[in-house]
């Protein structure tokens, strides 16, 4: 019985952690830092989670203001691993949730719902939060089985630059690498700009 006990207090503490913990979540549970393609010290990871994963918002936004982060690092430096993994950790948390996630290509974007898809299929994960895979579980957007409050959007959509925004709605949304080799002149920035400008109503309020 007392084997069994400390046993389950585990699994909850473990739990809890992966919540709470979004450098936690990415790299015990998940298993990132034995990944040999994204060996980085906790020491570079843990601020870059917490920044991420922050749910202190600034004092001087109103309840329905959306709140914007940036972020800018260098290339390989696991940024979008982390951005992943706090997105998991949304969908974990909430699974009611909606998020888009966007990339100056679709390809790239859709690299990221298949990761995030792959995490929730995990034996660690399931052990810890049950089963995540639904009916509709696609290669560029999904919905998590957890989901108990019917809305429209998909719990998790990726989308290129040039994927129409209408009609979409989120509660949270991250650009991640929109500006590459490709689009690096003054006519791709200009484009970024003005998807910039058409995400933000797409948010919804105070997201």
């Amino acid at each position: 019985a007392g084997k069994g006990t400390a046993a389950a207090t585990h699994f909850r503490e473990q739990a809890i952690l992966g919540l709470e913990d979004a450098w936690y979540l990415g790299s015990q549970i998940i298993g990132l830092s034995r990944d040999e393609m994204n060996p980085r010290p906790e020491t570079e990871l843990r601020p870059v989670y917490e920044l991420l994963s922050s749910q202190d918002r600034p004092t001087h936004l109103k309840p329905k203001d959306v709140w914007l982060q940036f972020l800018s690092m260098s290339r390989f430096t696991a940024k979008t691993y982390c951005l992943l993994v706090v997105h998991l950790q949304e969908i974990l948390l909430n699974p009611n949730t909606s998020i888009i996630y966007q990339s100056q290509q679709k390809q790239m974007a859709a690299d990221g719902a298949k990761l995030i898809k792959e995490w929730l299929e995990l034996p660690s994960v399931v052990r810890l939060y049950g089963e995540f895979r639904s009916g509709d579980w696609g290669k560029e957007e999904f919905i998590v089985s957890q989901r108990n409050k019917p809305q429209k959007d998909p719990t998790f959509r990726s989308m290129g630059l040039d994927d129409p925004l209408q009609g979409k709605r989120c509660h949270s949304m991250s650009a991640d690498d929109w500006v590459g080799e490709t689009n690096n002149t003054e006519e791709g920035l200009r484009k970024v700009e003005n998807r910039f400008d058409a995400s933000l109503p797409v948010i919804h309020p105070g997201g």
